[in-house]
């Protein structure tokens, strides 16, 4: 039995919607400093946005997507006479995108497994639509 910490389904969701914040520029600094510290205790040292990738099949230029998505969203938000957080905007494409990833990726890690899987050739869905 592995003496390594059960995985809590809460510390995934939160590791997803900071990779989102990352990748969209809004994650905070103290924010990035825990979540890096999560991923080198959980999958190893390395440039931790590049192993939630792997770790989730993710390609790089998934990052630029919900960057485009992001902008997309605020404009949306706006002619609606509405101001998107970013958080919440993390929450939802977290949600719509990655909720079954993250049930599988909390099982593999439970169970010892930090399997990293090839890219994935989807665009993630936009939220706002």
């Amino acid at each position: 039995m592995s003496n390594a910490p059960k995985t809590d389904k809460l510390q995934i969701l939160d590791l997803m919607e900071g990779y989102v914040l990352a990748a969209i520029r809004e994650l905070r600094p103290g924010d990035e400093a825990r979540i890096a510290r999560t991923v080198s205790e959980r999958l190893g040292p390395g440039d931790w946005p590049t192993l939630v990738r792997e770790l989730f099949g993710l390609q790089a230029a998934v990052d630029e997507q919900l960057r485009v998505m992001w902008d997309e969203a605020q404009i949306v938000a706006g002619r609606q006479g509405h101001k998107l957080e970013s958080q919440d905007f993390a929450k939802l494409v977290v949600e719509e995108n990655f909720a079954d990833a993250v049930e599988m990726v909390t099982s593999e890690l439970d169970h010892g497994s930090t399997k990293r899987r090839g890219p994935k050739k989807q665009r993630p869905k936009d939220p706002s639509v």
